[in-house]
């Protein structure tokens, strides 16, 4: 019993003595990791590349090419109704890349940010964006805030909030390197929000953020199919919805 006990003893003291020498086998996470990839600065900008395919019955062929530059503003902050710092984005759109983005009225949504997850307020709808500290197969109802259960019926209710429900998001890769178009980031965050297709329904949701520069990269599929065309591929049998892919292409300070 006695040798039982002195053994005992010493494997205590060894596991108290690893804990004090064996510093570099962990690093320590931090709840501020990660809230470099959403970035909240007055005066910031990004312009992006839109370009999306709209399928509907009223448009020829069944469907619209759109492309379109954005180009978004970070303004002043104020303090949201949850007593949270939050910031402005002003955003103006431009089918003619000629058009001087100073003759453009913008659209105002905005962004907060805090010690534990990302917002997004895009007109009346609200996102969480990221979570913090970000790990990798970390997963978050980043549409728990839109009112998909009182949507209604009809496709334009679905298609403006019933189709988001559920939507799980997760980080797929952390910290990557990422090169699109022109431009190089060294260490990129990517978050699947959703990927669903059950051949009436094909839903999919993945956005790409950069450190010190936030969202770079986004894509999403809400389409719904006709019973008549179930048997082509996605998106070709799709009569209603949209496939969106917005690219950053620059960014800096005004």
């Amino acid at each position: 019993m006695q040798k039982t006990t002195s053994l005992l003893s010493l494997l205590l003291l060894l596991g108290i003595a690893c804990l004090y020498s064996c510093d570099n086998s962990y690093e320590e996470l931090s709840f501020e990791e990660g809230q470099a990839y959403f970035p909240i600065k007055s005066g910031t900008y990004a312009i992006y590349q839109i370009d999306s395919t709209i399928y509907s019955s009223f448009a020829e062929d069944g469907k619209a090419e759109v492309s379109l530059q954005l180009k978004e503003v970070y303004g002043d902050t104020f303090i949201d109704n949850e007593g949270r710092t939050a910031i402005e984005v002003f955003r103006y759109y431009r089918y003619d890349k000629t058009k001087d983005w100073s003759s453009i009225t913008p659209i105002v949504w905005y962004a907060v940010k805090d010690e534990t997850q990302a917002e997004r307020m895009e007109g009346e709808r609200r996102f969480i964006k990221l979570i913090f500290p970000i790990a990798p197969n970390r997963k978050w109802e980043g549409n728990k805030y839109l009112n998909t259960e009182n949507a209604g019926k009809g496709w334009t209710n679905e298609y403006r909030l019933g189709l988001y429900d559920g939507w799980s998001y997760g980080y797929a890769s952390i910290n990557e390197p990422m090169t699109l178009g022109t431009l190089s980031f060294d260490e990129t965050l990517t978050i699947n929000q959703h990927d669903f297709d059950d051949r009436i329904d094909r839903l999919y949701g993945q956005e790409i953020y950069a450190k010190d520069v936030g969202l770079i990269y986004k894509e999403e599929w809400i389409l719904r199919a006709d019973d008549s065309f179930l048997e082509e591929p996605w998106p070709d049998n799709a009569d209603k919805g949209h496939v969106v892919k917005i690219q950053i292409t620059e960014y800096g300070v005004e």
